[in-house]
C-alpha cells in the first residue's frame, strides 16, 4: 500500500521533472533569439561596411549561422538532450568568456615599454602634442595626411582633385617607432628634396614608393633619399605612405615626367603594396583614368597652391577631430570598455578569425594582371626618356620572425616570384632587399626595436648600398 502511495504521488506531481525538461527549450529558445538578434545586427554593419572590413563580418556571420543551426536543431531534441546541450553550450561559452577575460586583462606591451627593456629612451609625447609644441616654437608645422583619407579626392575652386604629396614648405610630424619622433620638411611640391630641385637639372633620381620611399620614421640623413643625397647624386622622393602600386604610377606620370631623371627608383614593399592595390586602388575611377587614357593629367606639377590649400581645410578638420577622440578616450570609463570589449569577445574573434580574414590572404591573382600593365606602363615611359627604371624589393618584418607569426601574417610573399618573373619579362633592374636582410647576422636588428615597424637607420643604410652599388656614382 505504501508503495502504491508512493506511485500516486509521485504521478500526481511531475512538476519538478516538467520545469527542468522545460528549462532547456526555454534556454534554447534565448539562445535562437539572441543569435537572430546578432545575425541581423551583422548583415546590417556588412551592408554599409568599407570593402577591407567585410571579409571579418562575412566569417562572423558564419559562425553565427553555424550557432543558430545548432540551437534550432536542439529544439526538436527529446526534453533530456535539450538539458544536455543546453550544458553543453554553457560550459563552451563560459569556457571561451573565461579566456577572453585572461586575455583582456593580459598586460599589453606597448613601444615605449619594449624600449624600457632595451635600456633606449622612448618619446611618449603623441603627434598633436609634438605637432602644437613645434608651432609654439615658430615652425611652419604640418600633419601627414593619409592617403586613404585623400582617396576620393578634394574639391577646391577648379573642380576635384587628386593630391599625391603633402603640404609644401612645412615641418611634417611623421612617426616614433624608436624611440624619437621622425620629422620631414617638405619641399615646393610636398615631398622630400634637399639638394635637388624641381629643374631636369637639378634632379637625377627620383625615388617612388610608400612610406618606406619617404624614409619612414628616421631622419633625413638616414633614409634612401639623403644618403643618396650624401653620396652626390640630387634626389627628390615622391614617396609617400599609403601609397600602392597604382598611385606610385600616377605619382611617376604627373611628376616625373616632367623632370625626366636619370634614374627611377621604385620601392616595393611586400607587406601592404599588393593589398593596397587590390583593396584601395583598383576600384578607384580617377586613379584608373591614368591607366586608360595615356594622355590624362591633372597637372599637379602646376597646382601647388590649390593642393595647399584643400589640404589645409582637411587639415584643420583633421586634427580637430584628433583632438577630440584624444579628450574622449581621456574620459572614458575604462573599466566600462574592457567590460564591452569582453562581451563582443574582441581579443579572441582577432586570434580566431585575424588570420582567416587577413586581406592579404584574399588578393586574386588577378590583381597581377594590373600590377602588370603598370610595369610595363612604367617601363615604357622611362625609356622614353632614356632614363633607367629600377625596382627594389624590400621585406616586412615577418618574413623573418617567429614561425606562427609568419604562418598568421603571410603579407605578399607569395607573389614574390611572379613579380620578379615579371619584372624580368620587361627588362627591369631588380635590387632583392629580402636576400641582402636575409644574409644578415640579425635580421630583426634591423627594425626598430626588434619588432614590426618600418626599418632601422643600419636597415636604410644596407638599401642604399646595394642601390648605390647598381647605379654607380653621378
Amino acid at each position: 500500500m505504501d508503495n502504491m502511495r508512493n506511485f500516486s504521488n509521485n504521478k500526481n506531481n511531475p512538476a519538478p521533472a516538467r520545469r527542468n525538461r522545460t528549462l532547456g527549450f526555454l534556454l534554447l529558445s534565448v539562445g535562437l533569439a539572441f543569435f537572430t538578434t546578432i545575425l541581423g545586427y551583422l548583415i546590417f554593419r556588412l551592408m554599409i561596411s568599407e570593402e577591407t572590413d567585410r571579409l571579418f563580418l562575412i566569417y562572423s556571420i558564419g559562425v553565427v549561422c553555424t550557432c543558430l543551426t545548432i540551437f534550432i536543431i536542439g529544439l526538436f531534441l527529446s526534453r533530456e538532450n535539450q538539458n544536455i546541450l543546453v550544458l553543453f553550450l554553457a560550459s563552451i561559452g563560459i569556457s571561451f568568456y573565461l579566456v577572453e577575460i585572461v586575455l583582456e586583462l593580459s598586460p599589453k606591451t606597448t613601444r615605449a615599454e619594449i624600449a624600457r627593456g632595451l635600456g633606449i629612451d622612448f618619446d611618449e609625447r603623441t603627434k598633436i602634442e609634438v605637432t602644437e609644441e613645434l608651432r609654439s616654437e615658430g615652425y611652419n608645422v604640418s600633419v601627414r595626411m593619409p592617403s586613404l583619407l585623400l582617396s576620393e579626392g578634394l574639391e577646391t575652386g577648379r573642380g576635384r582633385i587628386f593630391p599625391i604629396g603633402n603640404i609644401s614648405n612645412s615641418l611634417v610630424v611623421y612617426c616614433n617607432e624608436g624611440g624619437e619622433w621622425s620629422l620631414i620638411q617638405s619641399d615646393s611640391r610636398g615631398f622630400i628634396s634637399r639638394s635637388a630641385s624641381y629643374d631636369q637639372r637639378r634632379v637625377n633620381v627620383i625615388l617612388v614608393g610608400d612610406s618606406f620611399a619617404e624614409g619612414a620614421c628616421v631622419r633625413y640623413d638616414d633614409t634612401v633619399t639623403g644618403i643618396l643625397d650624401t653620396n652626390g647624386w640630387l634626389p627628390i622622393s615622391l614617396g609617400r605612405g599609403g601609397h600602392g602600386p597604382l598611385r606610385t604610377y600616377v605619382s611617376l606620370r604627373e611628376y616625373a615626367l616632367t623632370l625626366k631623371p636619370r634614374y627611377v627608383l621604385w620601392l616595393y614593399f611586400e607587406g601592404s603594396d599588393m593589398s593596397d592595390l587590390y583593396w584601395k586602388e583598383e576600384g578607384n575611377e580617377l586613379l584608373n583614368r591614368y591607366l586608360t587614357d595615356p594622355d590624362y593629367t591633372q597637372n599637379l606639377f602646376f597646382r601647388q597652391v590649390e593642393i595647399d590649400r584643400a589640404l589645409l581645410e582637411v587639415q584643420q578638420s583633421a586634427v580637430t577631430q584628433a583632438k577630440k577622440m584624444a579628450e574622449k578616450k581621456e574620459d572614458n570609463f575604462l573599466p566600462f570598455n574592457s567590460v564591452w570589449r569582453v562581451i563582443r569577445m574582441m581579443n579572441l574573434s582577432h586570434i580566431l578569425l585575424g588570420n582567416l580574414t587577413n586581406k592579404n590572404r584574399h588578393i586574386p591573382n588577378e590583381t597581377l594582371i594590373t600590377f602588370d600593365l603598370i610595369m610595363r606602363e612604367t617601363k615604357t615611359m622611362v625609356d622614353q626618356w632614356n632614363g633607367n627604371f629600377v625596382f627594389v624589393y624590400l621585406p616586412s618584418f615577418y618574413r623573418y620572425s617567429n614561425i606562427f607569426k609568419r604562418w598568421r601574417y603571410p603579407e605578399n610573399r607569395r607573389f614574390k616570384e611572379q613579380i620578379q618573373e615579371i619584372l624580368r619579362a620587361y627588362g627591369i633592374t631588380i635590387i632583392d632587399i629580402a636576400e641582402t636582410f636575409g644574409k644578415h647576422h640579425d635580421p630583426l636588428s634591423l627594425f626598430p626595436l626588434r619588432t614590426r615597424g618600418h626599418y632601422t637607420p643600419e636597415g636604410y643604410r644596407l638599401i642604399s648600398e646595394e642601390i648605390l652599388s647598381s647605379i654607380g656614382t653621378p
